[in-house]
């Protein structure tokens, strides 16, 4: 369970709050690779990550698209590995995922 979490809200979310931040990742001050890679790697190692929800009932795609800063790839990724996921409303806010994201200025994410 703590692994999910970790996986599906932190990693998913990881430069939103770091020095680099999503928006920065490909400048040249060596703040590292595009974070759709991240995602792809995780999903990856564990296929049924999209599919998974977190302690809140979250699905990795309610969390990447509830921020403004999660890139549009990174969220068709996670959306591609559980398409079913954008028919599931987020339990905290009652949203559907296209909701969520434009509701938080994510608007390409809310396809």
């Amino acid at each position: 369970v703590m692994l999910r979490d970790i996986l599906n809200k932190y990693l998913v979310l990881h430069s939103v709050t770091s020095t680099c931040g999503w928006s920065n990742h490909m400048k040249e001050d060596g703040c590292g690779v595009p974070p759709s890679i991240h995602v792809r790697k995780v999903l990856e190692a564990y296929p049924d990550m999209a599919q998974r929800t977190d302690k809140d009932g979250r699905l990795t795609l309610h969390h990447a698209v509830g921020s403004s800063s999660v890139p549009f790839e990174a969220v068709m990724d996670i959306f591609e590995a559980n398409p079913k996921s954008a028919s599931v409303r987020d339990p905290v806010s009652g949203l559907y995922p296209f909701m969520l994201a434009a509701s938080n200025d994510n608007i390409a994410a809310s396809f």
